[in-house]
């Protein structure tokens, strides 16, 4: 369920909504996006639903997100925020990562273009500023992928 027009243009913060609803809030978030042929970040205004934490791993809740200014057909994101307050406002490692994947997948573009009996693919990764909310923390944000997730590895080796 999508909110209503006038909802998804509101702004975020204290909006009156309940988080603990599925994408009843909308907010306004700075949507980042890396383009490794151009080296560098294209910036958009985008207005989000981000429904209460879903998993949370040690560092780390994720979130199910509709990007509202999308195709509903595209608007269906993971975002993962920071558990500490302090690391969400110092964005230097998100865009690393989001850096990382994007110049991964040109690699991976390469690769499968010499027609391997398997090819590879990396999830577009973005980094978002929720701009309403205090501190205009960072996080990061990936296409949702439906299906069962296994994680075979950790944060800290």
């Amino acid at each position: 369920r999508r909110p209503s027009a006038a909802a998804a243009a509101a702004p975020g913060g204290e909006r009156g909504c309940d988080p603990e609803r599925r994408f009843d809030c909308a907010e306004r978030a700075v949507k980042a996006t890396y383009d490794p042929a151009r080296d560098r970040w294209d910036l958009t205004l985008i207005n989000v639903a981000v429904e209460a934490a879903f998993a949370q791993g040690s560092m780390r809740t994720a979130h199910h997100m509709r990007d509202l200014t999308a195709p509903e057909s595209q608007d269906r994101f993971v975002l993962k925020l920071s558990l500490d307050p302090a690391a969400a406002t110092q964005s230097q490692h998100y865009f690393d990562d989001a850096k990382m994947q994007m110049v991964a997948q040109t690699y991976a573009d390469e690769y499968n273009s010499l027609g391997p009996p398997k090819r590879v693919e990396f999830i577009a990764a973005y980094v978002l500023q929720l701009v309403d909310r205090p501190g205009r923390p960072h996080c990061a944000a990936e296409r949702f992928v439906p299906g069962e997730y296994v994680k075979y590895n950790n944060n800290w080796d």
